[in-house]
């Protein structure tokens, strides 16, 4: 069985800035019908599913951001502790700094991967308000 690629977090991340700033608009040209709309209509139905698994998402990226927050604040405290510890015990200062490195690598890594979410939060606002205007028109 042939596996899938794994792709980089710089690809996702470029994949999800494109997305966000050339992304496709929906039919919002036309106006919504004048007159009683059609609650029961199957395509209406599946637009306001939709439009609510959508939200329950955006809600748990929200989420996930404010957590990768609070990572990002854990690390800033470990590599300043990191910094302190190095200065006053200079005998093991190569193999602190080893380990500030490591970490500032993993810091770097996990402020990409917020930059592309927090983009992706700009999608789902989007993408929301398009299901909203295709579910006005029923």
């Amino acid at each position: 069985m042939r596996q899938q690629p794994v792709s980089s977090p710089v690809v996702r991340l470029i994949f999800t800035l494109l997305l966000a700033f050339h992304g496709v608009p929906l039919l919002a040209e036309a106006p919504p019908p004048a007159g009683p709309h059609d609650l029961y209509n199957p395509a209406r139905t599946a637009l306001v599913n939709a439009q609510l698994q959508l939200a329950e998402s955006s809600q748990q990226q929200r989420e996930f951001l404010e957590s990768a927050e609070r990572m990002a604040r854990g690390i800033d405290n470990s590599l300043a502790l990191l910094e302190n510890a190095s200065q006053l015990d200079p005998s093991r200062k190569a193999a602190i700094d080893e380990v500030r490195q490591r970490l500032a690598a993993l810091q770097q890594e996990a402020s990409l991967c917020t930059l592309a979410r927090s983009t992706t939060l700009d999608t789902y606002d989007q993408l929301l308000n398009d299901l909203q205007g295709l579910i006005e028109r029923y």
